[in-house]
C-alpha cells in the first residue's frame, strides 16, 4: 500500500516517535511540502531500534557510524540538501548552537529544517533535569525554549519559522507523571531558510529617560528645600564659618536636585 501523492508507504519502517504519525504527515500533505526534495537528511535516524528507514526513500539517513560524520560537522556541501530532519535528537546533542548550525549549514535557500522533540510537559511531566524516561536527555523543551535556541543559534533573518505545534495526538492525559506517556508527546518545528536581506538590524540604543516637568521639579524643590535650610540653621549659624561653607555645598547640591531627570 502506498500514498497516492508520493508512491510512499504509509507504514514505512521510519524511526520510532516518526511513525506514530507518519501516514498522517503523508495524507495532510507535511512530507510532501517539507520533506519531497531529491536531498533530505535524516539526522539520528535509528534511534535505539534496527532495521529503521530514513524518513522518505530518498532521504540519507546520518548516524553516527555515517562515513566521515563525526557527529559534529556532517560531510556534505554548504547548501546541498532540500531539508534536514532531525526526530527526538536535538535534545540528546550538548552543543545545539553547533548542531543547529551545521544542519542550517547545508541546507538551500528555501529547503526546510524539520525539528521534533520531547515536550517538557506533556513527556517529561516534570520541571527539571534528569529526565525519568531518558538520562541521556540534555535539556527539556517547550515550544518557547526551542525556538529561542533558534534564535541564539542562527543569525536574524537568515530563516523563517514556517510551522510550530504541539503534536499530542493520542496523548493519554490520564496517565499520572510517575508513569510514561502514551500517544504522541512533541514539538514539531519547521523554518524555512531565506535569503538574507542586503540590510542589517538596526543596532541597539540606550533608552534616554525624559527629564522632569517644572511641576514635578517644584515638588521635589518643596521637599529639598525647607529640608536644607532647617539643616543650615542648625549646623550654621548666620555669619558663621559654617554658614559660608554651607552656602558652597548646600546650594550647589539642591541646584543639582533641581535639574535632575
Amino acid at each position: 500500500m502506498t500514498d497516492c501523492a508520493l508512491g510512499i508507504d504509509p507504514f514505512r519502517l521510519v524511526g520510532e516517535e516518526s511513525r506514530k504519525t507518519f501516514g498522517l504527515k503523508l495524507k495532510n500533505g507535511f512530507v510532501e511540502k517539507y520533506l519531497s526534495g531529491p536531498n533530505v537528511l535524516d539526522i539520528g535516524y535509528k534511534g535505539y531500534l534496527q532495521d529503521v528507514l530514513p524518513i522518505t526513500p530518498q532521504a540519507t539517513g546520518v548516524d553516527l557510524d555515517y562515513p566521515g560524520y563525526d557527529g559534529k560537522r556532517l560531510p556534505f556541501p554548504e547548501g546541498s540538501q532540500d531539508a534536514v530532519y532531525a526526530s527526538h535528537c536535538l535534545e540528546h546533542i550538548d552543543d545545539f548552537e553547533g548542531a543547529l548550525r551545521d544542519w542550517f549549514r547545508v541546507l538551500r535557500v528555501g529547503g526546510y529544517l524539520v525539528i521534533t522533540v520531547p515536550h517538557k510537559f506533556l513527556y517529561e511531566k516534570k520541571e527539571e533535569l534528569p529526565s525519568n524516561w531518558n538520562g541521556d536527555h540534555k535539556r527539556f523543551y517547550t515550544p518557547a525554549s526551542l525556538l529561542r535556541e533558534i534564535e541564539q543559534a542562527l543569525a536574524p533573518n537568515t530563516y523563517r519559522v514556517r510551522h510550530i505545534e504541539d503534536n499530542d495526538l493520542g496523548y493519554n492525559y490520564a496517565i499520572p507523571p510517575e508513569r510514561h506517556s502514551g500517544g504522541c508527546y512533541e514539538i514539531e518545528l519547521v523554518v524555512e531558510k531565506i535569503q538574507p536581506p542586503a540590510w542589517n538590524l538596526l543596532p541597539a540604543v540606550e533608552p534616554v529617560a525624559p527629564r522632569r516637568s517644572l511641576t514635578e521639579r517644584s515638588r521635589v524643590a518643596a521637599v529639598v528645600v525647607p529640608f536644607v535650610r532647617e539643616v543650615r540653621r542648625q549646623v550654621a549659624p548666620p555669619g558663621s564659618a559654617r554658614e559660608h561653607f554651607a552656602r558652597q555645598i548646600y546650594v550647589p547640591i539642591v541646584n543639582a536636585l533641581l535639574q535632575r531627570r
